[in-house]
């Protein structure tokens, strides 16, 4: 099975890659860095410009299995955005937060070129940021487990004292050592039930999954 990763960086491709081949217990699967691929540079600008381009358009009814589209959201609630990538989070359940991102990249795609496609589609919307979605493997209190505004800080918290360092820039050693984690398929289970974000991804994940597998 193929599975096509669209994502900000070569770090967020190493963590969904764990957590896709922990999930579907099989650490053999080959997945495709789409964007950025090996060795290029990344960033959110890359993923929606990659979204809108017209070879992945015409690529994509020919595409044999999944593709996975991963962004964070906090990147969106910055100043100087272009005007199609405004958005306004206030007040949105996680939920509301990941329909309305997947509404604006299906516009990003066309309705029309999704609409033949969305079954292959999986929707890696991390909120606020895929660090988020690290949280369960080191907190025991839901409160930090769940929590969607200041991950980083919080992560770095635990990581100098059960890892020996602390991320400062998306260093792929790093991220990767945390990734294995979700190795463990109780992890995996523990993220699902305490973090919506993960969850959301997870169940758009096994909807894409159990269509391909029919």
């Amino acid at each position: 099975m193929q599975i096509g990763i669209i994502a900000e960086g070569q770090s967020d491709q190493i963590a969904i890659e764990a957590i896709v081949q922990s999930y579907l217990n099989n650490k053999d699967i080959i997945l495709d860095p789409l964007q950025p691929k090996e060795g290029e540079s990344g960033g959110w600008p890359l993923v929606i410009k990659y979204c809108k381009s017209k070879d992945f358009k015409e690529a994509l009814p020919y595409n044999e299995g999944l593709i996975i589209i991963h962004i964070d959201c906090d990147v969106l609630k910055g100043d100087g955005l272009p005007n199609d990538c405004v958005m306004q989070f206030n007040n949105l359940s996680n939920e509301e937060t990941f329909e309305m991102v997947r509404q604006k990249f299906i516009e990003f795609i066309t309705p029309e070129i999704f609409k033949t496609v969305e079954d292959k589609i999986v929707f890696a919307i991390a909120i606020d940021s895929i660090e988020c979605w690290f949280l369960p493997i080191y907190y025991n209190q839901k409160s930090k487990q769940n929590k969607t505004t200041g991950c980083l800080n919080t992560l770095n918290t635990e990581l100098v004292k059960k890892e020996g360092f602390y991320i400062d820039e998306k260093d792929e050693a790093k991220y990767r050592t945390i990734s294995k984690h979700y190795f463990e398929r109780k992890m995996i289970d523990r993220c699902y039930k305490t973090n919506e974000s993960f969850k959301l991804f997870i169940d758009d994940f096994k909807r894409a999954f159990d269509n391909y597998e029919e």
